[in-house]
């Protein structure tokens, strides 16, 4: 299980910036340890540095992933999200976890925007 954790700037006088200044990876690592004669299990969140050729794409209410090899022209150890601008358009931008660099991606700019999956069948 991951955690995906965004970070906002604050603008001078505490307001929220529409920015997202970094985005972290948590991975859940359900470890099992030793307690008192018996196995016990001692879940943690451990920062991942890399998630690899994986595609994650988070929204305000769905999240899901693949693998970046089996779509070409996508780039893997990314973070695709949406920025809302209040009243002007939704954004897409993609994080690399690789040098922490956001990048805007050309594509629709509607007022509200969501991922889905369409079924290829």
């Amino acid at each position: 299980m991951l955690c995906v954790i965004r970070h906002f700037g604050k603008d001078g006088r505490g307001e929220l910036l529409e920015d997202c200044g970094s985005l972290k990876v948590y991975l859940l690592d359900m470890e099992i340890g030793q307690g008192h004669d018996q196995l016990i299990q001692l879940p943690r969140w451990v920062l991942m540095r890399s998630i690899g050729d994986r595609m994650l794409f988070i929204g305000l209410f769905q999240v899901f992933s693949f693998n970046a090899s089996d779509f070409h022209g996508f780039k893997g150890d990314c973070i695709y999200f949406f920025k809302l601008e209040r009243d002007k358009r939704s954004s897409i931008y993609r994080f690399s976890m690789e040098d922490g660099h956001t990048e805007e991606l050309p594509g629709p700019w509607m007022h509200a925007c969501t991922w889905f999956v369409p079924s290829l069948s």
